[in-house]
């Protein structure tokens, strides 16, 4: 044999271990969507509280929604044109600070991120040393899909309401803050409601049932996403505030619904509480450490007594 067909053999040999195991992963991650349709489909647990599985709206349901109905009513006749006028006169330095805020409002990332943890997860999952971690694994990837769900649904649901078609302050000189197109597809008539400001507060509201303590600096950072996209000019007051309220419900909802099913969250006599809380981290910090050989089990094994 010739050295170069030697040296392709060895690349071959080396691909094939790499194949099988992107076969298997791939495998993996098919199971995993497939279980989490089962489950979904199969509707709430026979397990949750009559009480947590309404048969449609509940009074304070419909009382929350017409609150913030006549919220985004009354911000729009009393502030949408006055805010958008005020804010054309801040200046360059502050225009450039909201320019920059505004970016994090995009849900590119926020997709790309949460789909490559959960896909980590299952994987993690199946690669656990132990029950414990794989169990911990599984809460990670159940919450991934949470988040990612919330996204999803909410960002498709400021698609379809932005076919109000509502015109962006660009127009506002020209006939006013109340002019609409009805189903334009043009980014000029899609101001209502704002995106930015959906994934903004749907992330934040969805984050922080896992996230408790970070709840209030995120949603700090919202309101400040939600003020910058009045502040460069593609937004009204109401349409920010439209968002945050269409944001707050996708998480709130998907929560009700994943809850019912057992996924990320359980449905107990006093409300919908979170599952595996206290498992991630530990779990995290012993799937990290799995790696590091003998000196990380003989330093547990010296700490744990034995």
């Amino acid at each position: 044999m010739t050295g170069s067909e030697q040296q392709s053999s060895q690349v071959r040999t080396r691909r094939q271990p790499i194949g099988a195991a992107m076969r298997r992963a791939t495998v993996t991650l098919w199971l995993s969507v497939k279980k989490f349709w089962r489950r979904w489909k199969a509707g709430p647990s026979a397990q949750a509280p009559a009480a947590a599985r309404p048969p449609g709206m509940s009074a304070v349901d419909a009382a929350a929604l017409l609150f913030g109905l006549a919220t985004i009513v009354l911000v729009a006749l009393l502030f949408d044109e006055i805010v958008v006028r005020a804010m054309r006169k801040i200046s360059p330095e502050w225009r450039g600070f909201f320019v920059f805020v505004t970016g994090f409002g995009k849900s590119g990332y926020l997709f790309a991120f949460f789909i490559v943890a959960a896909c980590i997860a299952v994987l993690a999952a199946q690669a656990a040393p132990d029950t414990r971690t794989r169990a911990a694994m599984e809460v990670l990837g159940a919450r991934a899909s949470y988040i990612f769900v919330v996204l999803l649904v909410s960002g498709i649901a400021s698609q379809v309401l932005k076919r109000i078609g509502r015109g962006r302050p660009r127009w506002l000189d020209d006939g006013g803050a109340f002019q609409f197109n009805p189903l334009s597809l043009k980014s000029s008539w899609a101001s209502m409601p704002s995106g930015h400001t959906i994934t903004a507060f749907a992330f934040v509201v969805a984050i922080g049932y896992f996230l408790p303590r970070w709840r209030a600096p995120l949603l700090v950072c919202a309101l400040l996403i939600g003020v910058s996209r009045v502040a460069v000019g593609a937004h009204y007051p109401a349409d920010v505030v439209a968002g945050a309220c269409i944001g707050i419900v996708s998480a709130v909802w998907l929560r009700r619904l994943f809850g019912q099913r057992g996924i990320a969250f359980r449905i107990a006599a006093n409300g919908i509480l979170v599952r595996g809380q206290g498992l991630v981290g530990p779990g995290l910090r012993r799937m990290i450490c799995k790696g590091t050989g003998p000196a990380y089990g003989s330093m547990t094994s010296e700490r744990d007594g034995r």
